[in-house]
C-alpha cells in the first residue's frame, strides 16, 4: 500500500517537476502546431486579420472532380500570393462552372484566399480555345 502512495506522489511530483521547468524555457520559433497565429504552410489561422489575397495563373488540369466543384491544376507560379509552381487542388466558387472543361485543358485562371486560408478559383478559361488574354474578359470589375 505505501508503495503504491509513494509511487503516485513520485508520478505527481515528477509530472510537477516537468511543467515547471517546460515554463521556464523559451519557445521554439520553428514549431508553428504550438504557436496560435499560424496553421500551416505560413497561412494565419484568423485570415480575418489580413487582407485576403489573389493573383492570376495559368496552367494545365489534371483532373476535375466528380460535382465539378474541385479541380487540380499544375500551374505555374501565381502572381499576386506568392504561390510558386506546383500541383495542386483547388476548389471553386459556386459559379464557376467547369462543365466545359476536361483533363488536359491549358487554361488561366484567378485565385482568391478564403476566410479559412485556402485559395479557390473565382475565375477560369481555356487558354486554347480563348486566348492567353481570355481571363480581363471574363472578370468582374
Amino acid at each position: 500500500m505505501k508503495t503504491i502512495k509513494g509511487m503516485k506522489a513520485g508520478i505527481i511530483l515528477g509530472g510537477l517537476a516537468s511543467t515547471l521547468v517546460a515554463c521556464g524555457q523559451a519557445p521554439d520559433p520553428y514549431a508553428t502546431a504550438a504557436r496560435p497565429e499560424t496553421a500551416r504552410a505560413g497561412q494565419p489561422k484568423n485570415p480575418a486579420l489580413q487582407q485576403a489575397l489573389s493573383g492570376e495563373g495559368q496552367g494545365t488540369i489534371i483532373s476535375i472532380g466528380p460535382d465539378g466543384d474541385f479541380l487540380t491544376i499544375d500551374h505555374g507560379p501565381i502572381e499576386g500570393v506568392g504561390m510558386g509552381a506546383m500541383t495542386m487542388g483547388f476548389e471553386t466558387l459556386s459559379r464557376v462552372d467547369l462543365a466545359g472543361f476536361a483533363k488536359g485543358d491549358k487554361v488561366a485562371f484567378s485565385v482568391k484566399q478564403g476566410r479559412d486560408g485556402s485559395f479557390r478559383v473565382t475565375v477560369i478559361c481555356n487558354i486554347e480555345a480563348h486566348g492567353k488574354d481570355c481571363l480581363p474578359k471574363l472578370t468582374p470589375n
